[in-house]
């Protein structure tokens, strides 16, 4: 006869806390304490009906009608009480719960195997970390917070219990079914890690289930085939496996899932596995262990039962040994069946019967299954996949991913200059997330291989790679399974293996922790644990300094890699790259940005753009719209690149100025005749370098020195020709001109009128004085001078003059249909026609950049001169050359600043700080840095195409517009923040 004992009276567990994170506050969860529904509800149910409430089947989305009715047919006519949902898609998930849930007289309980969130079971849903990643955290708070996150994921999925977390202790390498889905094989982290994973799920009200008991981590057989033996005593048992699951039961975990195991020092009865032992589940978890939550069977249709027990007799033995929750019976008829033929025959009694259904029903009205209603399809994929929970699965690998080896201080990457470096995707495309991102941290060459490549094509590469100074090498799509040696071949191991000893390597295995044992002997060494977009970006940005590196090892590699080893850098010298809740700003509240842009393309103020925001450090917003022309052929994309027109002004004129200052080479107040003599009787000798950086040295606005060479028929003159040859400059495509006559273009220059001084006048004239004083000063080509001191030093692969000859076309925005000079569409070359006139490199234009390469430019003057742990400049010399000069000019020396006398039209957004710094460009160009804020926008558009005619970018205030978005976010979040 089955025994009932004395503690069956239901307990209310408390939860121990402390500090100001949920995860440490005092918690009790009161699941099965008094509930008035469950006890009427049970007084009306028939014998028939309870036994119905102890199975738990499986029940697939992916599957057809026939499934779906053979599923109805057993909630009808078996009574079930409770579902778990495997494959499909969210939305057919929940029409299915929304059916079985009205066909049945009593609430199910919707159960889900979702260790890592639903994405284990259906499409379309981000993916959170297998658990062996978070066992690398140090922070469990985040678990916590993930485990809540998951909850809310579940409940809007109709789901009310999560089969997780599991609690194993995965210390056996070759264990074939719980290895990455454990925390670790340190007891007392699994322990702690599985309590804060279950903490936040019961917080938010969804029951946790800790499995599998009493302990299936060091075995070497899935008991999905067969029945896994434990060997080991019951000291070992006690102090080891058991050590997690009498740590969360005390703490209040809802529910246990028994394993299927042999465990001789526990119950020595041949073939019986721990599920079906009443010494194990009656004695050790309910007694022992003083367990008083539901009991779930592991699934009866694994081999590890099937093999020895049939379907019904496997139903009723789970029962004896004291399982709640008879989990996936073969057939349940016929389980059902055995049960009530063992009431009648006295095996058991009605009482037992309702000793277990009375705890079943009391979790459904914890749940809040007594008052159920349909879950809402209505934006369900939206809140899935919220920003705030990708938001914080970045925070949770940020702080997993580990760096294992760094012999060479390879991590974070400094010192680019003249650095040629190769990335090698190994069992992934070429043009990978992990590829991506690097691109924007410095100019590489990528690679890719297939992870089943034959030696011969490994030595190509490997031949291919013998230029590069620095090699990265992503080890992609890593198999689990030892057995399988995680998919690595030898081929690719001893590729590996060659490279780390001829050059300077890094190898980033997106892999099981286990698969660091084909790789001792690597100098550097970085472990990513899984491989998903996500992940591949964050082990990036680490890669470059743009994040910390926290994680440490959760289990020990042979006796190379110690348990809890990890090298931890808190060092952060680049941008980084989030969502704007990594800032502490909804996504939401910039979506205007993506309005405004698409009112602006959709009135034909520009074809398209590109628009970026970083706030505290980081990029938390990068999007491109439109296409390229209004012929919509090449769409935008993130790393093309426009002209900047006068952004050259700053991002690259001024750059040279102030780092002439700092050398004491030149100072604002110098006279222009210092360095060019030629100017020396002539009145704009005088001019300081002061004037001409805040426009007010009386230079006219600009001189329209193309048309000092065309016919009366408005044709290119004979200072052009249409084939290049030595003496000439490439104005456009099929265009050039001959180079002596930039000396008639300074002659203009020199005997242009000068106004008044003291008086601002926007002029682009004076620029052309300032790259000719930097030209004589530096004795280097204006170009070199800039690519050697900021763009190649900062990473800014993507910015530099005549593009055309460095950078694929299709990647090149065209500007204006030139049909007043050069009678063609500019494409490649820059649109002013003085600076075209010049070949292309000029003082006050000519620049090409995108908005990635602007934003580390402007985060390296936030950060108030340093950028990539090298110095640019000195605090001083940013704070001179950024801030107003003049009371009644705006100007700062070279930057332009915000209109502060708001009765004017100013570049930005009236909501911008008095100190931002920045420039707009006649293209359509807009950079902006806000010191007070620590915000940079970036925005790049080709407005002037096809002709520069159309001003409704300016006119319908674009730029501004999204502008004053980007403020109004900071504003309503220190409104958020002081509530």
């Amino acid at each position: 006869m089955y025994k009932i004992f004395s503690w069956l009276l239901i307990a209310i567990f408390p939860v121990a806390l402390f500090a100001q994170h949920p995860l440490h506050q005092e918690k009790s969860y009161a699941i099965y304490g008094p509930s008035s529904w469950a006890d009427s509800l049970i007084q009306t149910m028939t014998v028939d009906e309870k036994i119905g409430q102890l199975f738990m089947v499986a029940a697939y989305s992916n599957k057809d009608q026939k499934h779906t009715e053979e599923i109805l047919s057993l909630i009808r006519d078996y009574h079930l009480g409770g579902l778990c949902m495997f494959q499909g898609t969210p939305a057919e998930h929940v029409r299915l719960v929304n059916l079985f849930q009205d066909s049945s007289k009593v609430p199910l309980l919707i159960s889900m195997d979702a260790e890592w969130g639903p994405a284990m079971r259906l499409d379309s849903v981000m993916s959170w970390p297998r658990q062996m990643m978070l066992g690398a955290i140090e922070n469990d708070s985040l678990i916590y917070d993930m485990g809540r996150a998951v909850a809310k994921q579940l409940k809007r999925l109709g789901v009310t219990v999560n089969l997780a977390p599991v609690v194993d202790i995965n210390n056996n390498p070759l264990n074939p079914v719980i290895h990455t889905r454990s925390f670790g094989e340190d007891m007392v982290e699994v322990a702690e890690k599985g309590l804060a994973y279950t903490r936040g799920m019961q917080d938010e009200q969804l029951l946790a289930v800790a499995k599998h008991f009493p302990g299936h981590g060091d075995t070497q057989t899935d008991s999905h085939y067969d029945l896994p033996l434990i060997p080991f005593t019951k000291k070992r048992l006690d102090s080891l496996e058991l050590y997690p699951f009498r740590r969360l039961i005390r703490k209040g975990v809802g529910g246990v899932m028994a394993a299927h195991l042999s465990v001789p020092s526990l119950d020595s009865t041949v073939n019986v596995p721990s599920s079906l032992s009443p010494a194990i589940i009656d004695y050790l978890l309910q007694v022992q262990m003083n367990f008083r939550g539901l009991i779930f069977s592991d699934a009866l249709n694994m081999k590890g039962v099937a093999k020895y027990f049939g379907p019904g007799e496997a139903a009723l033995k789970a029962l004896m040994a004291g399982n709640d929750i008879i989990l996936y019976p073969e057939d349940v008829p016929t389980a059902a069946g055995k049960i009530k033929q063992a009431l009648a025959d006295s095996i058991i009694t009605e009482s037992v019967i309702d000793f277990h259904v009375a705890k079943i029903l009391k979790a459904k009205n914890w749940l809040g299954l007594d008052t159920f209603s349909k879950v809402e399809t209505e934006g369900l994929l939206e809140e899935l996949n919220a920003p705030a929970f990708i938001n914080l699965k970045q925070q949770i690998v940020e702080a997993a991913i580990t760096l294992v080896r760094n012999d060479s201080d390879f991590v974070p990457q400094r010192k680019l200059l003249h650095q040629r470096i190769a990335v090698v995707s190994m069992g992934a495309e070429q043009g990978n997330s992990f590829q991506e991102m690097i691109s924007r941290y410095a100019p590489v060459s990528l690679f890719s291989i297939k992870a089943t490549a034959k030696k011969a094509a490994y030595d190509e590469l490997l031949g291919s790679l013998q230029e590069f100074d620095r090699v990265i090498v992503g080890l992609h799509n890593v198999s689990r399974y030892n057995v399988r040696t995680f998919g690595i071949t030898t081929d690719a191991i001893n590729f590996v293996h060659a490279l780390n000893q001829r050059q300077n390597m890094l190898l980033v295995d997106f892999g099981t922790p286990y698969s660091l044992s084909r790789f001792r002997e690597v100098h550097n060494l970085m472990l990513a644990y899984e491989d998903d977009s996500l992940i591949e970006s964050v082990a990036a940005q680490m890669i470059f300094g743009g994040l910390p590196v926290k994680g440490r090892l959760p289990v020990r590699i042979d006796t190379t890699f110690a348990l809890h080893s990890g090298i931890q850098q808190s060092e952060v010298l680049r941008l980084a790259y989030t969502l704007p809740e990594g800032a502490g700003i909804a996504s939401s509240k910039l979506k205007g940005i993506d309005s405004i842009a698409q009112y602006a393309i959709k009135e034909g103020a520009t074809p398209g753009c590109q628009i970026l925001v970083a706030k505290s450090g980081k990029v938390i917003y990068h999007k491109s719209f439109g296409y390229h022309t209004y012929e919509n052929e090449f769409p935008v994309k993130n790393t093309d690149i426009y002209d900047l027109a006068s952004i050259t002004k700053v991002a690259a004129t001024t750059l040279a100025i102030m780092n002439l200052h700092e050398i004491r080479a030149l100072r604002p107040a110098d006279q222009l005749e210092k360095f060019l003599p030629d100017l020396r009787g002539n009145p704009k000798g005088n001019l300081t370098i002061k004037e001409i950086l805040t426009h007010q040295a009386g230079l006219e606005a600009w001189i329209p020195f193309y048309k000092y060479t065309l016919t009366a028929g408005g044709i290119c003159d004979s200072n052009y020709c249409y084939e290049p040859n030595d003496f000439t400059l490439q104005v456009a495509r099929n265009l050039y001109i001959y180079r002596d006559y930039g000396a008639k273009m300074w002659e203009q220059i020199y005997n242009s009128p000068l106004g008044s001084r003291g008086d601002y006048v926007y002029s682009d004239i004076g620029f052309f004085f300032m790259k000719r004083i930097v030209d004589s000063l530096t004795g280097s080509s204006f170009r070199g001078y800039l690519e050697d001191n900021f763009y190649e030093r900062l990473g800014m692969g993507q910015t530099g003059f005549n593009p055309s000859v460095w950078y694929p076309m299709e990647r090149i925005v065209p500007t204006e249909n030139d049909n007043y000079f050069r009678k063609e569409l500019i494409h490649g070359f820059v649109h002013d026609p003085a600076a075209a006139m010049l070949g292309g490199v000029a003082g006050h234009a000519g620049l090409f950049s995108n908005a990635n390469d602007l934003a580390i430019l402007m985060q390296m003057l936030l950060n108030k001169g340093t950028y990539g742990g090298e110095q640019f400049f000195e605090p001083n010399t940013i704070e001179l050359y950024t801030r107003k000069q003049y009371k009644n000019n705006r100007k700062g020396l070279g930057f332009d600043k915000p209109e502060m006398d708001h009765r004017k039209t100013g570049p930005t957004s009236s909501l911008a700080s008095p100190g931002n710094f920045g420039h707009t460009g006649f293209t359509g160009t807009s950079m902006w840095a806000d010191p007070e804020n620590d915000m940079i926008y970036i925005f790049l558009s080709n407005r002037v195409y096809p002709t520069a005619a159309n001003r409704k970018l300016i006119s319908m205030n674009i730029r501004t517009e999204i502008e004053k978005v980007i403020y109004q976010s900071f504003l309503d979040q220190n409104k958020a923040g002081s509530n």
